[in-house]
């Protein structure tokens, strides 16, 4: 049991710290500033440990090990090119902003004449220098330097989702709904020659009616595999007339899935469902029995 405490411990202050600089106010401004950068220096420590491979490359090495996030960001390698990984882009972009916040503020205080900034390596300690009474009541160093606190904010946001996500997977929940979307449409392509051939199929049935399902596919199940077959020959694998996308749509399908086919055509289309009903009219529920008055 007592093992687990430093793990619980670790993951508490984590838990405040997100809560702390993402999503609650501190309630003074210094507090949640320095909820910000503290987040922002344990997710640069989660992602090196994390992925430390993949950090490697960024940095050419290891990263540097009990380093203050500002020493970091000072150091880190101006690479020739964007990283491919958007982890790896994200940890990057945050300690830029995190540079940026380092050179701005220590631009106005060699301005105003005063001490540069000490680059200590607790990470406390260098928040607490920088963001003392005088910085915070000064005009320049709030409109200079404290957007970038919440631009930084942004970076921790996205960095804190990518690490929670398995590798490849997009954090963004509006990323990953149109990438399934897309899959979805592609998976699509050609559904509506499909449905068309089997609307003509259907056409030429009506005037009969059917007590089941079941007794339509069994009187017409050879009409019906052949009507399946002709779409695989004549379309997939050939260009979608519309869409000018390859057509794979129904390339597994078989006559004993045409029935949950029908039906799900039929909730999305009332013309394909008025079709199909006519041909086999929905069961209706007898009705209720009289209740027994007293005389």
């Amino acid at each position: 049991m007592t093992s687990e405490k430093p793990i619980n411990n670790a993951l508490d202050f984590r838990s405040s710290l997100v809560v702390s600089a993402m999503y609650t106010s501190p309630g003074t401004l210094v507090g949640k500033l320095k909820a910000i950068w503290m987040l922002a220096a344990e997710l640069v420590s989660q992602t090196e440990v994390k992925h430390d491979k993949l950090v490697k490359v960024l940095w050419g090495r290891a990263a540097p090990e009990h380093s203050s996030l500002a020493l970091k960001a000072q150091t880190l390698p101006k690479p020739e090119k964007h990283p491919k990984n958007t982890l790896v882009q994200t940890y990057a972009e945050l300690l830029r902003e995190v540079r940026a916040i380092h050179d701005r503020a220590e631009r106005l205080q060699l301005s105003a004449s005063q001490q540069g900034l000490q680059r200590p390596l607790e990470d406390a300690a260098f928040i607490t220098a920088l963001l003392t009474s005088e910085n915070l009541s000064s005009e320049s160093f709030l409109n200079k330097v404290v957007p970038h606190f919440f631009a930084l904010q942004l970076h921790c946001y996205r960095l804190y989702q990518m690490l929670d996500s398995p590798l490849g997977v997009p954090a963004d929940p509006i990323i990953r709904q149109g990438r399934a979307t897309k899959a979805g449409n592609a998976k699509a392509v050609g559904e509506d020659i499909l449905k068309s051939c089997f609307s003509i199929f259907l056409k030429s049935k009506a005037g009969r009616t059917f007590p089941s399902s079941k007794a339509f596919f069994y009187e017409f199940e050879d009409q019906l595999e052949s009507t399946l077959q002709a779409y695989k020959r004549d379309h997939l694998g050939k260009h979608h007339s519309i869409s000018g996308r390859i057509i794979t749509y129904g390339k597994g399908l078989t006559v004993d899935g045409l029935d949950r086919k029908f039906r799900e055509w039929g909730r999305s289309d009332p013309t394909f469902k008025d079709m199909w009903q006519r041909l086999v009219p929905p069961k209706t529920k007898p009705p209720k029995a009289a209740s027994i008055q007293e005389a």
